[in-house]
């Protein structure tokens, strides 16, 4: 197997922006709601606003879904990376470096305006090829379009390409667009149960290294 392609996604793989999203998410919810704590925010993150909203019980019919997310949205764009807790995992930096032979694409479901301060706070945009937010026209992970929009762009095939996330949708996407996949164990939610379909689990961000090594070897020679 010879990797060219490391498809990232951002919150919860690279950075960890709960803060950020939990300031946002307390600024938009009826007073009558208690405020959400980080743990409590880093257990419904993952899965795009109407998740989220559906996540913290907002099922009654009078409730405008459209609606809170668009408040939702203008919030977080108010709130983008200035928390103190928002903050690169470790390792991060020096294993991108270190990855500098592969192409790499960070692929969110967030809005690619939500995505861009995140990245060029962090100074990590010189590290990636490519920026696919939600909004690209693709689709939205756990779809196989996204994945497979990043490799035609790149024009890269699946069994060239693996994907690295932190929740069901990175492993689901990557799986149905034919794409190995490597779960991180130290992200956002509390269900792990999806880390039994990835084909690789790590938990820390550098032992990627390990993995793309494994994958990325010459063929062994044939036996006579």
């Amino acid at each position: 197997m010879n990797i060219k392609l490391i498809i990232f996604d951002l919150d919860g793989t690279l950075v960890d922006t709960v803060a950020d999203m939990a300031d946002a998410l307390n600024e938009v919810l009826p007073r009558d709601i208690p405020p959400v704590s980080l743990e409590e925010a880093r257990n419904v993150m993952g899965g795009g606003d109407d998740t989220l909203s559906r996540r913290l019980g907002y099922a009654r019919p009078d409730f405008d879904r459209r609606e809170f997310g668009e408040r939702f949205a203008k919030a977080y764009a108010a709130h983008l990376s200035v928390h103190t807790h928002t903050k690169l995992y470790p390792g991060v930096r020096g294993t991108l470096g270190k990855l500098s032979a592969y192409s790499k694409v960070v692929l969110s479901n967030r809005r690619t305006t939500f995505v861009m301060p995140v990245l060029e706070r962090f100074r990590l945009l010189p590290y990636f090829v490519d920026v696919i937010g939600g909004d690209s026209g693709a689709g939205m992970k756990p779809s196989p379009g996204p994945v497979l929009h990043a490799l035609g762009r790149l024009a890269v095939k699946p069994d060239e390409t693996i994907v690295v996330g932190d929740c069901i949708n990175d492993i689901d996407a990557g799986r149905a667009a034919g794409v190995r996949t490597v779960a991180v164990t130290y992200g956002y939610g509390g269900d792990r149960s999806f880390l039994e379909r990835a084909d690789f689990v790590i938990d820390r961000f550098a032992r990627l290294l390990r993995v793309i090594a494994q994958l990325d070897c010459p063929p062994c020679p044939a036996k006579p």
